[in-house]
């Protein structure tokens, strides 16, 4: 299955055999930035919404299971490669958090960036997240 967030505030999934939608989502209030598929759950996936928003899904009921409110619009979403409860969220504050989907309410941990010294500090806008291979490290790109 192909997964697409788009401005237009939807995330759809689309078979990519037969180019017909099988389901379109609703739930954001502004665009969604970015989709991810859990590496270890077929049936769940995440959208990052400008509603500063993460919202996290399960195919089986075609509904919302988990979101994640933050206090910035959210640019990227990633699922743990070894760890099928944590995610990770980067958003457009220089924030960046790792949430436990158990307990989804605080995150386990929360980063600020800034960049620069001094005078001249700034807050950078975070564009995407992954985690290295085994998990241990949260990877960010900013601008």
């Amino acid at each position: 299955l192909l997964y697409c967030s788009s401005l237009d505030c939807q995330v759809s999934v689309i078979n990519p055999d037969s180019m017909t939608t099988v389901h379109v989502y609703r739930d954001h209030e502004l665009p969604a930035m970015r989709v991810d598929c859990s590496p270890l759950d077929v049936n769940l996936f995440a959208s990052a919404s400008s509603d500063a928003t993460c919202r996290v899904y399960d195919r089986r009921g075609a509904s919302i299971c988990t979101v994640l409110h933050k206090p910035d619009e959210q640019n990227a979403v990633r699922f743990h490669p070894r760890n099928e409860h944590l995610i990770g969220v980067a958003g457009d504050a220089g924030t960046v958090a790792v949430h436990d989907l158990r307990q989804p309410r605080e995150a386990l941990c929360n980063w600020l960036l800034k960049l620069g010294r001094g005078p001249s500090v700034s807050v950078p806008s975070c564009t995407s997240l992954d985690w290295d291979p085994l998990g241990d490290q949260v990877i960010v790109s900013c601008q």
